[in-house]
């Protein structure tokens, strides 16, 4: 989890990370400011693996198709 921080630290040094109990995880959300709903992604962190998902990630660009999931957005 800490090297999924330090991208995402290095590509958005200017973000605001929260750190939130999900229930089932920890996870790092970060965007403009501390408000929840306006991260732009977050990182969940499990015992043997780390998640790096993107709000609204169906739309962004992915040239190289190395974008999985199913969300609607």
């Amino acid at each position: 989890m800490c090297c999924l921080r330090e991208r995402v630290l290095a590509v958005a040094p200017n973000a605001s990370e929260t750190i939130s109990d999900v229930g089932y995880t920890v996870s790092l959300q970060y965007g403009p400011d501390d408000k929840v709903g306006r991260a732009f992604c977050y990182i969940a962190g499990f015992s043997k693996h780390a998640n790096l998902g993107f709000q609204s990630g169906a739309g962004l660009p992915d040239p190289e198709s190395v974008l999985e999931g199913t969300a609607r957005r």
